[in-house]
């Protein structure tokens, strides 16, 4: 996560967001002059008439969502920023998806008061001294001066997860994913969760139209765990294979290896594939650090040792 500053600082220096070359027209000329004398709701103003003129200007789409985080506040940024890729997305380069998904991700981490920021800076400094029940009482009162700000969140959210307090983690993260849905750490530890919890539907909902360069390991992971657990085991092999090829030299979860093998016996393919992913699940699994994703096993791993067990024993 990129920690935001304050915003009053953001603004009080423009070269802070300095564009590239602007088109030299009437109208974005003087939208970059009234921004430079700090005029902001001027600019405001003739940013959004650019923009309604040229709507796939992406120099316009940031001032703009830069000046309505200033006024109008962190959703209506957000929405500025999702509104835009929800028209254009498809018609336009990864690059330029990276960088939109970069700009939410600074945007949302800016802190709009002084207080806000410096009780974050205080909790995260408890936090690393392992001392979370403080980390969180500080962060949560950042939390009502900032509101859900998604570095707070996330900050939060990784505290109740040391302290093993699952429900209230899997709900912070939630709301971290709604501040800021492009943040792909957050959309990790989401997928994670919901896996954990067994909220399938919500998995797919959330991976099933992200763009492949987008895609980690770990959302592969939930995405074809619970496609699989839809019964759409075709799909689901198609997937476990795709990232066994991709992560070949980096190795996986046990668990990719058991689902596998698990997908093979039901579409009854071929039953010596299955029983090589089943016996190294069963090599991998047995060893409990391997299992492990950050400190915890969002898995459940461990609990399919005995079907994996079965299973070879009725192969072989």
């Amino acid at each position: 996560m990129v920690y935001g500053v304050l915003f009053a600082l953001v603004f009080g220096n423009a070269l802070l967001f300095a564009a590239p070359q602007l088109p030299n027209d009437q109208l974005t000329v003087a939208a970059e002059y009234y921004y430079s004398k700090y005029d902001y709701r001027q600019s405001l103003g003739l940013w959004n008439d650019i923009l309604k003129q040229s709507p796939a200007n992406l120099q316009a789409l940031f001032r703009l969502a830069e000046l309505r985080l200033l006024f109008t506040g962190r959703d209506a940024s957000k929405e500025t920023i999702l509104g835009y890729l929800r028209t254009y997305g498809q018609k336009i380069s990864p690059d330029t998806r990276k960088a939109i998904r970069q700009k939410l991700v600074s945007l949302q981490s800016i802190f709009l008061t002084e207080t806000g920021q410096s009780l974050f800076l205080a909790g995260t400094s408890k936090a690393k001294q392992n001392d979370c029940p403080s980390a969180t009482a500080l962060l949560n009162q950042a939390i009502q001066h900032e509101g859900n700000h998604p570095d707070l969140l996330w900050e939060r959210a990784k505290c109740e997860k040391l302290m093993s307090q699952y429900d209230k983690f899997y709900e912070t993260l939630k709301l971290a994913f709604e501040s800021n849905p492009l943040d792909s750490h957050i959309l990790d530890s989401l997928s994670e969760a919901a896996v954990f919890f067994r909220d399938y539907p919500l998995v797919i909902s959330l991976l099933k139209d992200s763009p492949p360069e987008n895609e980690t390991p770990i959302q592969k992971t939930a995405l074809a765990i619970a496609l699989q657990e839809k019964g759409e085991y075709t799909t689901a092999i198609e997937k476990w294979q795709h990232l066994l090829e991709q992560q070949k030299n980096n190795g996986v979860h046990p668990i990719v290896f058991f689902k596998m093998g698990q997908a093979l016996v039901q579409q009854r393919n071929n039953s010596l594939e299955a029983v090589t992913f089943l016996e190294r699940f069963l090599s991998s699994a047995k060893q409990k650090e391997n299992c492990l994703v950050g400190g915890w096993d969002p898995f459940h791993t461990e609990e399919y040792l005995p079907a994996a067990e079965k299973m070879l024993a009725a192969l072989q």
